[in-house]
């Protein structure tokens, strides 16, 4: 088994060292986790006639990148950011995999669930998405921003029992947003505003008590390892093996090539 992790994709904007991805000898039991900003659960079901030829195409693109990651020979995993259609996210059903809640895409294609913990070949993942928005005033709610994207405070009590329940202690977390500790560390010349805050804040308290070897995110449009503990990822592809693969093959339209 391998597990390897990346930032962002936002629906195609980002999603080229996806395609890029060195994924020969992969198998099902292979893994790829994007950290947030999925993006591809964005265009709601809809029919030429009654939403009008620009959304039509939209959702079918939406459907057909969605194929294309269930035709890939690993499983895709990915946790929630904060921009996500969470309308249409909670209207799939939840299974039961590894432990863990998920919500299944395709059926290798799974998003995990806010708070839970999942038993991956031995190793102890802890999930949790969401984030503020920094440009939430610039979008429009219910269109292009919703207020489900930070954790509510049930989903935290939540989360804060799941790690309990492990004695506070995993093997990796996984989480869109940073650490209020990890966030400071960020270069102040930075173009994008990142402060702590309250979501970022109980991220922190959560890694103030929580005994973990890794903790990997997204949202910052950053790769670099805030210490040794501590990694933010974008572009990059982890490998958590650290099997020597090489993570990138050559760039193509993936329609062109399946």
């Amino acid at each position: 088994m391998a597990v390897f992790l990346t930032g962002d994709t936002h629906n195609v904007i980002d999603i080229d060292k996806v395609v890029r991805f060195d994924d020969h000898g992969l198998t099902r039991d292979d893994y790829l986790i994007i950290l947030g900003d999925f993006g591809f659960i964005w265009t709601p079901p809809c029919t030429l006639e009654s939403a009008g030829e620009d959304a039509y195409l939209a959702w079918q693109e939406d459907e057909r990148w969605l194929d294309w990651f269930e035709a890939r020979p690993y499983t895709t995993l990915w946790i929630d950011g904060n921009h996500e259609n969470f309308d249409l996210i909670e209207q799939y059903p939840i299974d039961t995999w590894h432990g863990g809640r998920v919500q299944r895409i395709r059926e290798h294609v799974m998003h995990l669930m806010r708070g839970e913990t999942f038993d991956i070949d031995g190793s102890i993942f802890f999930a949790m998405g969401g984030a503020h928005s920094i440009d939430k005033a610039k979008r429009t709610e219910g269109e292009s921003w919703w207020s489900q994207e930070v954790p509510s405070p049930e989903e935290r009590d939540y989360a804060e029992k799941q790690l309990e329940a492990c004695n506070w202690h995993v093997d990796y977390v996984l989480t869109h947003d940073a650490p209020s500790t990890a966030l400071r560390e960020i270069d102040p010349d930075w173009p994008f505003i990142l402060k702590p805050d309250d979501n970022t804040d109980w991220l922190q308290s959560l890694a103030d008590r929580l005994s973990f070897k890794r903790w990997f995110h997204g949202h910052c449009h950053v790769d670099r390892w805030w210490d040794t503990r501590f990694t933010g990822l974008y572009n990059e592809i982890f490998d958590l093996n650290d099997t020597g693969r090489t993570p990138y093959g050559s760039s193509t339209d993936p329609f062109e090539v399946d």
